[in-house]
């Protein structure tokens, strides 16, 4: 399967949407905006984050790790944040989120 939608439906109406692509899908995409160097580099360094996931992977298996879930913990609301049609500023972040950009991947479209 090259992809899926996922969503995810939260405590009094938040919910949320997302794509998942396959590694192969994700990779050819990368290959196309990275040079074959710049691929290697990275797949040296992807390494390492296998071999973490591998070990948090054993330990939640073996009942190790345990999930950490804090409920309503720094929830924002809408009345939290300020919003423009150039940026979004959040609480506690000393700069804006830019709604302001240009789609870096409008070559991958059809």
């Amino acid at each position: 399967m090259d992809s899926v939608l996922i969503n995810a439906k939260g405590f009094g109406g938040n919910n949320a949407s997302a794509v998942i692509l396959s590694p192969q899908i994700t990779e050819t995409l990368l290959s196309k905006r990275y040079s074959s160097a710049q691929m290697q580099h990275w797949q040296l360094r992807r390494e390492k984050v296998k071999e973490t996931a591998q070990a948090y992977d054993l330990s939640a298996t073996r009942g190790i790790s345990r999930p950490l879930y804090l409920y309503d913990h720094q929830v924002l609301t809408g009345e939290d944040l300020s919003i423009s049609d150039q940026e979004i500023k959040l609480p506690g972040y000393p700069n804006p989120v830019s709604i302001n950009v240009e789609n870096p991947y409008k070559d991958f479209t059809n």
